[in-house]
């Protein structure tokens, strides 16, 4: 870690400071270093700045996150502003400024803060794409649209731990197909695509800030939204009306957004989700056979609470008198 300050106070001092217009003369301190970025909080003279330091390999990573800093920018959003970027020896970095506010993982207890940030979720939602024919690219990269184009990998986890579900695919493809297409059926929302608590700072002029755009792209909005509803409110979709309602009013879908129209909806994907992820960790190497237990127990839960929302009629997976699960690869003698 010595090696590593060292190395960036000589990069500040020979090509950030004198490209900026900044003193020499700073604390770094580390906060985060990551596989294809190391970020720094740089303090000098009383006022503060954000250094993001990328490998050369890396290159296309930095131009897409300054690619999506200008875009959001013009679309209105609050982000970090952009002071100098440069390409120098083995190594890139950009120079933003270090935004004052309050983390969300702070007010989480705050309705009107939970408020302010549905409400920029839905603003940044309304900037869209034509939803078929070609997906031009942005900042280097083709723009992936996520979770419904996905849907065979997806669901192939659930139908590998349950082969009796194999037999719903069709039912369950096509509700969540009827679902996505009513919100928006010509036109995908641009996404942040990492909207939890800890990339949202609510400012001192009361407006929300956004952090961290290194992965932007379009898609479904819906499905962010019930990402960021997980992330900000918990597991229990009962828990959500503060983040989910305000979304929904705010909303600009071409149908007209509501929680009777949506509300139900987001819940019961947000159980398929559930199920995919927990049967992903059931049939993964992590966990000993006590955790893959759990798992394979919480896919099947998420399965019946989905089915239960949604109204999809599917395979009854009841529990056995040997196993919490019907899968044999968990069975123990009774």
């Amino acid at each position: 870690m010595e090696d590593s300050i060292s190395r960036v106070r000589t990069l500040w001092s020979d090509r950030v400071a004198p490209k900026a217009g900044h003193p020499k003369d700073a604390a770094l301190s580390p906060i985060e270093d990551g596989y294809s970025t190391e970020v720094f909080r740089v303090e000098f003279q009383e006022d503060q700045r954000i250094l993001r330091i990328y490998p050369k390999k890396s290159l296309p990573r930095l131009n897409g996150y300054l690619s999506a800093n200008r875009i959001f920018e013009s679309k209105g959003l609050r982000v970090p502003k952009i002071e100098a970027s440069e390409t120098a020896g083995d190594y890139a970095w950009v120079l933003e400024e270090r935004i004052e506010g309050t983390s969300l993982n702070q007010l989480l207890d705050e309705p009107e803060a939970l408020r302010k940030a549905a409400e920029t979720l839905a603003e940044l939602h309304r900037h869209t794409r034509n939803r078929y024919g070609e997906y031009s690219g942005w900042g280097g990269f083709r723009l992936t649209l996520r979770w419904r184009q996905r849907f065979p990998e997806r669901w192939s986890k659930v139908t590998r731990l349950y082969p009796e579900l194999e037999e719903a695919t069709d039912r369950v493809l096509s509700w969540y197909r009827d679902w996505a297409n009513s919100y928006s059926p010509r036109r995908y929302q641009l996404l942040h695509n990492d909207y939890h608590p800890g990339n949202v700072i609510l400012t001192p002029e009361g407006r929300i800030a956004l952090l961290d755009l290194r992965s932007p792209r379009f898609g479904l909005g819906l499905m962010e939204l019930i990402e960021a509803a997980h992330h900000f409110m918990g597991e229990e979709p009962s828990d959500w009306p503060p983040l989910l309602d305000p979304y929904l009013e705010s909303a600009d879908s071409e149908t007209g957004a509501s929680y009777e129209k949506y509300g139900e909806g987001c819940h019961a994907v947000f159980h398929l989700r559930q199920a995919d992820r927990f049967a992903n960790l059931a049939l993964g190497t992590r966990g000993n056979v006590e955790d893959r237990r759990e798992w394979e127990k919480n896919a099947l839960d998420s399965w019946d609470r989905f089915c239960r929302i949604s109204g999809v009629v599917g395979p009854i997976l009841g529990l056995t008198k040997v196993s919490a699960f019907n899968s044999p690869r968990f069975q123990t003698e009774a």
